[in-house]
């Protein structure tokens, strides 16, 4: 299922990971920073362009190492979702 929808399946992404919550809100900020400097925050997930979602995948990987170990950028991914499903502003 679907990051955050847990009533149809999905996933808490935090508790997936397993990660500390302060390590996790301290990435989470960072990745929605970067969103809101490098993507259009008002269009849905798949509307956003490559090259802003490469920039903001590289940029989270070069301050948090630890998102190299994740495959396909998943998790930068999941986080965007979430953030940009709920977005209005930054």
């Amino acid at each position: 299922g679907d990051v955050s929808c847990i009533k149809r399946g999905g996933y808490n992404l935090s508790e997936a990971l397993g990660w500390p919550s302060s390590d996790y809100e301290e990435t989470r900020t960072f990745v929605v920073q970067l969103a809101c400097e490098h993507l259009n925050i008002n269009k849905s997930w798949c509307s956003q362009t490559k090259t802003g979602l490469t920039i903001v995948f590289e940029e989270a990987k070069k301050r948090y190492h630890i998102l190299d170990c994740y495959e396909d950028n998943w998790v930068v991914s999941d986080m965007l979702r979430i953030f940009l499903k709920n977005s209005h502003s930054c």
